[in-house]
């Protein structure tokens, strides 16, 4: 059993940042909803279900994603995907994911989930990532730039919730290696 003050106690060098591991997908759909719940960060307002989320994983898997998940124990309290494009001519590109935990954030766990992410997307070839972050998300945005991403483009309103605009930066990182 995880409550909050399970939660509050525990310290971030606690989370490890691991390949992401099938048998957690349970566990990461629990925290997906939690951040989808908050109807700030994803462009999610519902989360899908288990059942398609273990199908989407599995055939993004299949399609070479590199995932990995930021785990206490056998909880999963962030994850960071990146899809690569499979279209001819566009296939150095991935377009990331990511998300943490409201319990989580802020204890230097993005920054070493995203690291690992991007240090595996360039061994694996790929040279471009992006991303799309709505305006409001500032912490996302300077972890984001912390990392080399660089806003690419901004779309005025490009997101209408809960009668506020909000503006959807695309970001992208370059790897020349």
């Amino acid at each position: 059993m995880h409550t909050n003050k399970v939660l509050n106690e525990s310290m971030p060098t606690d989370v490890q940042i691991i390949r992401s591991r099938a048998e957690l997908l349970q566990s990461q759909h629990a925290c997906f909803a939690s951040v989808v719940a908050e109807r700030e960060y994803l462009a999610f307002l519902e989360p899908p279900s288990l059942d398609d989320v273990i199908a989407f994983n599995r055939a993004q898997n299949e399609r070479g994603m590199i995932a990995f998940q930021a785990v206490l124990g056998d909880r999963v309290v962030g994850w960071c995907d990146v899809r690569p494009a499979l279209v001819e001519g566009f296939s150095h590109n991935g377009d990331l994911g990511m998300g943490i935990h409201a319990y989580f954030r802020s204890q230097g766990i993005g920054t070493r989930l995203i690291a690992a992410t991007i240090d595996a997307c360039w061994s694996s070839g790929l040279k471009r990532i992006s991303l799309e972050v709505f305006s409001s998300n500032l912490p996302a945005i300077r972890l984001y730039e912390k990392v080399g991403f660089q806003t690419e483009v901004v779309k005025s309103r490009g997101r209408l919730l809960d009668g506020r605009y909000d503006n959807v930066h695309t970001m992208g990182l370059l790897h020349d290696g």
